[in-house]
């Protein structure tokens, strides 16, 4: 299985959690709940990392919202997109698989994103 890390409050790759295993009690708090309900592959984390790209809180917490949306309605694979990102996401995993800026995810769907 792909390393898995979270995303950090301020949108970063957090501290490598050693795979998908169940994080760690914490002291509670908004920005621990979302580390704990967004993780991310090692692989999106570095897409993450060279593309500049920057996650609010906010945008973090709309993220982990329609990660557990397309969970429930048993969606393997989906792709959740924000201001200012398009991210592949394994939400039975509730892992972001890669990510992209926006721009460059309207590109690649050859301008169908509006």
């Amino acid at each position: 299985m792909a390393e898995v890390n979270r995303i950090g409050p301020a949108g970063l790759p957090a501290a490598p959690s050693g795979g998908a295993t169940a994080p760690k009690p914490s002291s509670g708090g908004f920005a621990d709940a979302l580390q704990r309900a967004v993780r991310l592959s090692s692989h999106a984390g570095q897409r993450l990392a060279e593309r500049g790209i920057v996650l609010s809180e906010g945008e973090l917490q709309q993220v982990a919202q329609a990660i557990e949306r397309a969970r429930q309605a048993g969606s393997k694979e989906a792709v959740v997109v924000t201001d200012r990102a398009a991210l592949v996401v394994a939400p039975h995993q509730g892992v972001v698989i890669t990510a992209m800026p926006l721009d460059a995810a309207n590109e690649q769907a050859g301008g169908l994103m509006i």
